[in-house]
């Protein structure tokens, strides 16, 4: 549990308790008093106990609240549905990031019935991780919006057609400034290669293990790169100064956390899925009012509460379970398959 203004009174009452057990105890201690040192015993643990219920409890309750103000239920024809639009991870893939039976024969089946329905991922990941997803070559004519936003393609072969790269400048300017400060980056370019722009002393296992599952050769950014994504990995306490000069520069920044230490995943100002699906659908000459998404995270929000019906799978964060107009099963569970079978069937 976190401390924040929200738990406070959990950590007061905390605190309390088991500063007047350690009083307790060392006073049965030092009177050689076994009861007493006992009974300090027992309230040190009752409290934490009696608050690790309560806290779980009011969590409960939250999102309990949360569920009975997501937006009302609609009747779905899926005749009158354009699109659906589809997050990857946490919603069609599952927690080993992979395409159940269920989601892939679901969507290949969506694709032979009803052809006209233009079907799209939309995540965070770039094209190149996309492509590693077991099965994923499986799907044909399918719109991909990648990198959050800042790349659309096609899932056959990465031929885009929208990109919307970092700034040069900007790049260089950050570049110079992690060199400085000692801290691991790489870019993710928009033919698909990596390139190692700064190389730290300091040892970081997620950036050396994803250097390691990309296959990425260092080499220096060069001024015609395209840069849609750039990843920094840094210790939790570089953040705030780094996210300090990233807001100076005005740059997007996506923050990810791992354990005691985390990464930035940066992007041009106006990047986003939203927009990213939005240009989308103009290009393809669509819009929101006839599109279904589902999705799960916070980056799902803007989708889930602007297109027509918003679906949230069951493992959904709390805010995005209240803005969705149905809630399905889970992304382990094949959620997003099993309510695709459901359209089908009621045609």
């Amino acid at each position: 549990m976190r401390f924040s203004k929200k738990n406070m009174h959990y950590w007061i009452s905390a605190i309390i308790s088991i500063t007047g057990a350690i009083v307790i105890f060392i006073a049965g201690y030092l009177l050689n008093n076994f009861i007493g040192a006992v009974f300090g015993i027992v309230l040190f643990v009752l409290p934490l106990i009696f608050i690790y219920i309560m806290y779980n409890r009011d969590k409960v309750l939250y999102t309990n609240m949360l569920l009975k103000t997501h937006k009302e239920e609609i009747d779905i024809d899926i005749d009158n549905i354009e699109s659906i639009c589809i997050d990857l991870d946490g919603t069609l893939l599952d927690s080993n990031e992979k395409i159940s039976d269920i989601n892939l024969k679901s969507l290949l089946l969506l694709q032979e019935k009803k052809p006209k329905i233009q079907l799209i991922l939309a995540t965070g990941r770039s094209y190149q991780a996309i492509k590693k997803i077991p099965n994923i070559d499986k799907l044909k004519n399918v719109h991909l919006v990648c990198s959050n936003g800042a790349l659309i393609t096609k899932i056959e072969k990465y031929d885009p057609y929208y990109e919307n790269p970092i700034l040069f400048h900007k790049v260089n300017d950050i570049m110079q400034y992690l060199n400085k400060i000692n801290v691991n980056a790489a870019a993710l370019l928009d033919k698909g290669n990596l390139a190692i722009v700064n190389e730290s002393k300091t040892e970081h296992e997620y950036f050396n293990n994803w250097v390691k599952r990309n296959n990425t050769e260092q080499r220096t950014l060069l001024r015609d790169d395209k840069t849609l994504q750039l990843r920094i990995w840094s210790q939790r306490q570089d953040l705030p100064k780094i996210n300090s000069f990233l807001k100076e520069i005005g740059v997007k920044i996506f923050y990810h956390q791992r354990k005691s230490k985390a990464y930035l995943e940066i992007a041009s100002f106006n990047v986003s899925k939203f927009n990213g699906v939005q240009k989308l659908l103009k290009l393809l000459k669509l819009n929101m009012n006839s599109m279904i998404f589902i999705g799960n995270g916070e980056n799902d929000l803007h989708l889930i509460d602007e297109s027509y019906y918003g679906v949230a799978v069951a493992n959904a964060e709390p805010t995005i379970l209240a803005k969705s107009n149905l809630i399905i099963d889970t992304n382990n569970n094949s959620g997003v398959g099993k309510y695709i079978n459901s359209l089908l069937k009621n045609k």
